[in-house]
């Protein structure tokens, strides 16, 4: 196991404090992924999840009990 000098580990927690924590809303990040992942010829409407599909089981389907 290598161990850290004190110079080093500050050295680490400056750059770490350096880089400006960019807050972004959950709509724009969702908007941002589907963009970078988008499939070469575009999303269709048929890509689309229904609403239905997009949680999971329902508590019906589970087999929990109540």
């Amino acid at each position: 196991m290598k161990f850290k000098t004190f110079k080093q580990l500050n050295a680490e927690r400056a750059a770490r404090r350096a880089r400006p924590s960019k807050k972004i809303k959950l709509k724009k990040l969702v908007l941002k992924l589907n963009k970078e992942n988008a499939p070469p010829d575009g999303w269709r409407p048929e890509d689309k999840v229904p609403s239905s599909q997009a949680g999971g089981p329902s508590p019906d389907e589970s087999g929990l009990k109540r």
